[in-house]
């Protein structure tokens, strides 16, 4: 195809996500080599406890960010960290694959127990926040930069009431 034209590649920007400058070509000139760095991802890692300080094996663990959605600030799950994050038998986690920026880590899991005191009443582990926290409000921020590995501090999960949903699921058709 005969006019120039023009190619897009990370030269020349000064910081992450930032548009780099354009190669311009002209008709029938050659383009031989560019030289860019393609930068490493950053990483979150730390370690999830229960409410007496043992180790949380197999608590699914997700980084999170205020975004909005609907007109209402709300705390989400981000793609990168991977998708089954999950604690080992030590209850570490490392969250892999993220861009610079501001994070919160949220731990889940479905472990439950009966309360021998009241067995129609079912324990399990709440939604829970780095610093140890289920409200969101309380999570504990973590700046990440690029390439940068952060090491969170240890955090318990918080054990309260849960309940169980269950039923037949139809298709109406």
């Amino acid at each position: 195809e005969q006019g120039s034209a023009a190619l897009l590649c990370p030269r020349g920007q000064r910081r992450h996500g930032e548009t780099g400058r354009p190669i311009e070509l002209a008709d029938g000139q050659r383009f031989i080599s560019a030289d860019f760095s393609l930068p490493r991802t950053s990483a979150i890692i730390g370690r999830v406890t229960d409410e007496v300080g043992d180790p949380m094996p197999n608590a699914s663990v997700y980084p999170m960010q205020w975004k909005y959605f609907r007109g209402q600030r709300r705390l989400t799950p981000v793609p990168g960290g991977g998708i089954f994050n999950r604690t080992d038998e030590t209850g570490q986690y490392r969250l892999a694959g993220l861009e610079p920026g501001e994070y919160m880590v949220m731990a889940v899991t479905r472990d439950s127990w009966t309360d021998e005191k009241n067995p129609k009443e079912r324990i399990g582990f709440l939604p829970t926040y780095a610093a140890g926290s289920a409200s969101p409000a309380d999570a504990m921020p973590v700046k990440v930069g690029l390439g940068q590995e952060v090491v969170m501090p240890e955090f318990p999960m918080v054990p309260g009431r849960v309940g169980t949903i269950s039923g037949t699921a139809i298709s109406q058709g």
